[in-house]
């Protein structure tokens, strides 16, 4: 979820508090630590929101991300128009989860 405030404890302390998330299933829930970088696209959902969607990889591999960004967008306007209903959350990062799509980046890439 988007983080709602950061309060910083010396040079290498800082406690994140994030948004309320929605009820989901506990093995949903992932927690995500590493050297990443992402390429972002932005989806426009029905009502004009814009979120952003994320494709996360180890740097060096960054910039063969970009055609998963953009089959990420591609994806997720074909689901609302087919079923009526646009992504309900306020962010979209791909790396199999609910807010965060895990995927064998090796698969991933081999593909693009």
């Amino acid at each position: 979820m988007n983080v709602v405030k950061e309060t910083h404890y010396g040079h290498n302390h800082t406690t994140v508090h994030f948004a309320k998330t929605p009820i989901m299933s506990t093995y949903l829930v992932e927690m995500f630590v590493g050297k990443y970088n992402f390429r972002e696209g932005k989806y426009k959902k029905f009502n004009g929101e814009v979120i952003p969607v994320r494709m996360y990889s180890p740097p060096e591999k960054l910039n063969n991300t970009e055609f998963a960004v953009q089959e990420m967008l591609k994806i997720l306007k074909s689901f609302a128009n087919y079923t009526g209903f646009d992504y309900m959350l306020p962010k979209l990062g791909e790396y199999v989860n609910y807010n965060l799509n895990l995927f064998n980046l090796t698969r991933v890439l081999q593909i693009i």
